[in-house]
């Protein structure tokens, strides 16, 4: 049995659309320089009309197939994430896994908000080390210009669009996904809200109440956008088993954020090792925004 799920393949799509600081600086009251200080983001790409998060991950696939040199006819599983669905039903992986013509494969999609191409990728992983499937097609994907407020100048000025792909396939080497940690923190539920079409139908929390939450939209903004580096450091490492034994000493306790103008941007502050020093991470959240799924960032 194959214990590791080799990287062999890797594709994106951006939509051509560019906004850039300077044309939200025309929208709303912001600027480069305060966009480019808190979030490290210069311009973000915005979908055109007829591009959906089906369409952008198909042509991601594709190319993602191509480097693999993989035939469609050879996947064993579609897996995407995404939190903009061009449908509940049915699922962006069902409608790429017809349309790349992967009959053999099995589909689904999973919903994790930012962290949802870590889960993808983590999942995928299990499905091969455990010799369930030989390959998959993992897509990260969003489309979240759909649902901006290009009035509010805390949220548009993060967001972009666009889809990225990888394939993975058993091997003996030790490579690809080593370990992982995965993790939650469900206290601030309410920070970040996308409702389908209704507020949800949850129990008040606190003094905040189901009817306060707001019906559309992203309500902290930066807030969320900016954990602060205590939140990444010092995971990793555990073999896929969270830290269990209480919060970790450079953690903040639940509930409480860093004011998003202190310290360094998202793109400088995540990628860390335990030892505070900057891994070897590829980032291009500065040209594409953050579109949380699509791995953007």
């Amino acid at each position: 049995m194959a214990k590791y799920a080799r990287i062999t393949g890797w594709g994106k799509y951006v939509p051509e659309r560019v906004l850039t600081n300077f044309d939200l600086e025309k929208m709303v009251d912001t600027s480069d320089e305060w966009i480019r200080t808190r979030t490290g983001i210069r311009e973000r790409r915005i979908a055109g009309p007829g591009e959906t998060c089906s369409t952008m991950s198909l042509a991601a696939a594709r190319r993602a197939l191509a480097v693999a040199q993989l035939l469609p006819s050879d996947v064993d599983l579609v897996l995407v994430a995404t939190s903009t669905p061009d449908y509940l039903v049915p699922s962006v992986a069902s409608m790429v896994q017809d349309q790349l013509g992967a009959t053999r494969a099995a589909a689904f999609s999973l919903q994790a908000g930012c962290t949802g191409w870590v889960v993808a990728l983590v999942t995928a992983s299990q499905f091969i080390q455990t010799g369930g499937y030989r390959n998959a097609l993992v897509i990260g994907t969003e489309h979240l210009s759909m649902g901006v407020d290009w009035t509010d100048r805390n949220t548009c000025v993060l967001f972009g669009d666009g889809s990225g792909a990888v394939v993975l396939e058993a091997s003996d080497l030790p490579t690809g996904l080593l370990s992982f940690e995965l993790g939650s923190d469900g206290s601030e539920y309410d920070a970040l809200i996308y409702p389908l079409c209704r507020r949800p139908p949850t129990q008040p929390r606190g003094d905040r109440s189901a009817a306060s939450l707001p019906a559309h939209g992203w309500p902290a903004g930066l807030q969320v956008c900016h954990p602060g580096p205590g939140r990444f450091r010092g995971q990793g490492g555990h073999g896929g088993r969270a830290n269990r034994g209480g919060d970790r000493p450079d953690h903040p306790p639940p509930g409480q954020r860093p004011d998003p103008g202190d310290g360094a941007p998202p793109i400088e502050a995540s990628p860390r090792k335990d030892d505070g020093q900057r891994g070897p991470v590829r980032q291009h959240v500065g040209r594409l925004g953050a579109d949380c799924a699509g791995g953007g960032d």
